[in-house]
């Protein structure tokens, strides 16, 4: 009797192979749904982006901000002439 139960709680190798199979369909299809979302998202993400840049190129077009003023340069300092040497 005890080899009868034993036998009965013991997974056959088709029946592990099936249910490995049936496992593996179903985590690739959760991948598959998941990586779907994320590809959905991703667009949306990107459409609201573009359409704000986009905006923000027609705000900055319709209201340019005034050019800032140019600083004026430090006056330099001029070293005193070196002298020359004569050559004669």
């Amino acid at each position: 009797m005890a080899k009868d139960r034993d036998s009965a709680n013991v997974e056959t190798q088709t029946d592990k192979k099936n249910r490995m199979a049936a496992e593996g369909k179903s985590a690739m299809a959760e991948h598959a749904a998941r990586a779907a979302a994320i590809d959905k998202n991703t667009l949306r993400l990107r459409a609201l982006r573009l359409a704000k840049e986009a905006a923000d190129r027609e705000a900055a077009l319709a209201n340019p901000q005034p050019a800032k003023p140019k600083r004026k340069a430090a006056p330099r300092e001029t070293s005193p002439k070196t002298p020359t040497k004569d050559v004669d």
